[in-house]
């Protein structure tokens, strides 16, 4: 038994000699490889450093490239949106534009020239009766085409006008009425259109159809631009 002790002794105090030195041959083989903690923690902590320092200098150029990207940003924009809504506001309660005549910087604004109706009497009553009785009918056209109401506002005026007007027309015959057109300049063409047009709105007894010989006379003279200027024109007869 104490032989057997002994031995056994022996044999661990020959592991105990054989375990230090294995260790210290791993610890050997791994530091080799792979550098010291102390080392390996500065390493890594040198990297964040880095990899902060770069988002830091690519955030500092965006807000180069954006200047109005900043802290205070969002309250510059809030601010400016706030005095814009003001304004907006205040320009929306003011009324001073509904007094302004627009029509004063239209360039193509139609003057209407109104002065000297009341001096506007129409055709000499007189005159177309006594060329009409002497059957100088070009005469009597020519002569009821002078001094038109236009600019007057006295609708018996009117009423006369157009009334001697038609007494001319309807005296003509059917055969002279196209001579009796190309006697007349573009006015006195665009004139007798508008009496024309007069009489459809109140037709008598046989007078639309003298009026459509009539119109389609001077149509062929005046074209279909008389037929616009007629009905687009602001003095009527």
């Amino acid at each position: 038994m104490g032989v057997t002790s002994a031995g056994e002794a022996a044999k661990t105090q020959d592991i105990g000699l054989l375990k230090p030195a294995t260790t210290r041959l791993t610890v050997d083989r791994h530091s080799a490889l792979a550098p010291p903690c102390g080392e390996s923690v500065a390493v890594q902590a040198a990297g964040a450093q880095a990899a902060s320092r770069g988002r830091s200098e690519r955030t500092g150029l965006i807000a180069e490239a954006a200047p109005g990207r900043d802290a205070n940003g969002p309250r510059r924009v809030e601010s400016a949106r706030s005095i814009w809504r003001g304004n907006m506001s205040k320009n929306t309660v003011s009324d001073r534009f509904r007094k302004v005549d627009v029509d004063e910087y239209d360039e193509n604004k139609f003057v209407d020239e109104e002065e000297g109706g009341e001096n506007q009497l129409g055709p000499d009553e007189a005159e177309v009766d006594s060329l009409i009785r002497q059957g100088n009918l070009m005469g009597a056209l020519q002569a009821v085409l002078k001094n038109p109401p236009l600019n007057t506002k006295n609708q018996n005026v009117k009423d006369r006008a157009e009334g001697l007007v038609l007494k001319v027309l309807t005296a003509f015959k059917s055969s002279d009425i196209e001579k009796a057109v190309q006697s007349l300049d573009k006015n006195k063409v665009d004139l007798l259109m508008k009496y024309i047009y007069k009489g459809f709105e109140r037709p008598s007894e046989n007078s639309s159809a003298v009026l459509l010989q009539w119109h389609e006379k001077a149509l062929s003279a005046g074209g279909v631009g008389s037929i616009v200027r007629v009905l687009t024109a602001r003095k009527t007869v």
